[in-house]
């Protein structure tokens, strides 16, 4: 019956647009209400779920005369009428999401529960002495208001439970994310299949990037989001044969969901003791030394032999009342491998921060504040990957390393004039001196070369990548003391 109705393929969703995203509750919103009820003081939560039976097929059509749908059979074509939401119309699914969007709302005021949902998958947390009338309130209110829940995907309360395909731990101070073993096999045999083949459809790319979209939630940090950047440009534009980034980013996955380590939230904030990261970079053009404001206000100011600037990196660790430093220059050897771009000095800014990251991740422990001045720089440490293949080189490397060290950076933004790595990152010692900093000499050179052997093959960091950088980082620091 879906392919009769399937309105994807067929073009019927092309006479439909939408302006806005849906909004989803994701794996995130779980763990952060778990740590809110962590830091309120109530005991330790417990989690539920529910799923609707049906969907959105329990929502009659309204206009009944735009339903119709032949399907041809053997016996010549059948004309049928719909009396519910169709299943591949993109009106039915934001017709639901309203419908569940205001369930939650209805769970939340009368019922006081935090109820949270994916499309038709709703789930909550609650403190574990009321998680159980939770969960049987939101039966009967899903009852009085005419909808069916499943019972064969029913979770009764409990400390871990399988939410949106992965596994959610809640500990006394941590919650603990990682993928099922059978989401594992199955995408491992997926993207082996498609490496075989040496192919990969658009269509096949679209469903993939959704699939490593939900897995990459469940991973270390950002690993694996610099990745999906090339299978889901393959989903957009088309085509089928493996690109060089494409092969990059599915051999990069393969390993990724071999052996990537699960996540974990903490329930303790970021506290005044926690190691602080400091790093900051500069470029100069036309004799003048820029900010990143500046070059961002006007990228003219990047001339398009960029890699014949002077530029600078810098930046600081500080542990307790101990702090280090170190800076230096990207060299021009490594500028020349890139493809040229206005975005130089946020690639630099991003630079400065995983060196930070990548040689003092002894130091800085599994939690720490980074912090840096550069929005766009910012955000992109955060999430993981850019638009830049090059920058994405970088980054993904920081994400791989990240989970092989179990360093786990916050990045905030500081204002230039608080940035500490400000006058290191130009040769100002300064502020370092008169704090009695002690300066760490790093040799760079083995870091540029394999950042640009990452950028050669696809722009993604492998996880041989990342021990081979944390060998490099170990004997830089072994060399420098």
């Amino acid at each position: 019956m879906r392919r009769g109705e399937d309105w994807l393929r067929s073009l019927h969703n092309l006479l439909a647009t939408t302006y806005t995203k849906p909004t989803y509750h994701s794996v995130d919103h779980y763990l952060f209400a778990a740590r809110a009820i962590k830091e309120a003081g109530l005991p330790p939560a417990a989690l539920w779920g529910q799923d609707h039976e049906g969907a959105y097929r329990m929502l009659p059509a309204k206009q009944r005369s735009v339903t119709f749908s032949l399907l041809v059979t053997e016996a010549g074509p059948t004309l049928w009428q719909h009396l519910v939401l169709l299943f591949g119309s993109k009106a039915a699914v934001w017709a639901y999401i309203r419908v569940a969007d205001a369930i939650t709302h209805l769970s939340r005021v009368l019922l006081l529960t935090f109820v949270l949902h994916y499309v038709d998958d709703f789930g909550a947390l609650d403190p574990g002495p009321l998680a159980d009338s939770s969960f049987q309130a939101f039966k009967i209110v899903s009852k009085l208001l005419g909808f069916r829940l499943k019972q064969s995907k029913e979770q009764p309360p409990a400390r871990e439970h399988k939410i949106q395909g992965t596994l959610v731990h809640l500990l006394e101070d941590k919650a603990v994310v990682s993928p099922t073993p059978n989401r594992r096999a199955r995408l491992s045999r997926e993207v082996a299949n498609i490496l075989h083949e040496q192919a990969l459809p658009r269509k096949k790319a679209m469903s993939l990037a959704g699939k490593l979209t939900f897995l990459s939630s469940s991973l270390f940090g950002c690993l694996g989001s610099a990745a999906l950047r090339p299978i889901y440009r393959r989903a957009n534009l088309g085509g089928s044969a493996l690109s060089t980034d494409i092969r990059a980013a599915l051999s990069a996955v393969a390993g990724i969901i071999s052996w990537s380590p699960p996540r974990v939230l903490s329930y303790t904030p970021l506290s005044v003791g926690v190691p602080l990261l400091y790093a900051d970079a500069f470029f100069t053009a036309d004799d003048l030394r820029r900010t990143a404001a500046e070059a961002r206000l006007d990228p003219s100011l990047v001339p398009d032999d960029f890699a014949s600037l002077e530029n600078g990196w810098g930046l600081v660790v500080i542990t307790g009342e101990t702090g280090l430093y170190a800076h230096g220059k990207v060299p021009e050897s490594y500028l020349r491998s890139l493809r040229a771009k206005r975005t130089y000095i946020f690639m630099l800014e991003v630079v400065a921060q995983c060196i930070g990251i990548f040689y003092f991740a002894r130091e800085l422990g599994d939690q720490c504040w980074a912090f840096v001045d550069n929005e766009g720089a910012k955000f992109s440490l955060r999430k993981g990957y850019t638009k830049d293949p090059d920058v994405n080189a970088i980054l993904s490397l920081f994400a791989a390393v990240g989970a092989v060290t179990g360093c786990n950076p916050f990045f905030d933004r500081v204002a230039s004039a608080a940035q500490v790595a400000d006058g290191c990152s130009r040769g100002d010692l300064t502020l370092i001196e008169k704090r009695g900093w002690r300066h760490v000499p790093l040799n760079l050179a083995p870091l540029w070369d394999l950042l640009t052997t990452v950028a050669a093959a696809g722009g993604i960091a492998s996880q041989e990548h990342a021990l081979e950088l944390v060998e490099i980082a170990r004997r830089a620091r072994d060399l420098a003391a």
